[in-house]
């Protein structure tokens, strides 16, 4: 558990074909669970971004400590990150 309460409610899915559009590399959907609410959190990886299970474990426990997090992350090329 982290400080907003935000935990993982089962493992991760990878999927190469991004419901909003754009083209990835990869992204990665977790169900996430708060006090009974659900989400979903998707993090994608853009073509040419540099990543690994660090650096997308460390973006989200980032996102879980927050009190709301974003349903999308977008990683770019050069590691910034586009929140949507």
């Amino acid at each position: 558990m982290n400080a907003a309460g935000w935990i993982e409610a089962g493992p991760r899915c990878s999927y190469h074909d991004s419901p909003s559009g754009e083209e990835i590399e990869v992204g990665y959907l977790w169900r996430i669970v708060k006090n009974g609410q659900e989400r979903s959190l998707r993090i994608e990886i853009a073509p040419g971004a540099i990543h690994n299970d660090v650096v997308v474990t460390a973006i989200l426990r980032n996102q879980l400590a927050e009190e709301d997090p974003p349903e999308r992350i977008l990683v770019l090329p050069g590691g910034e990150l586009r929140v949507t």
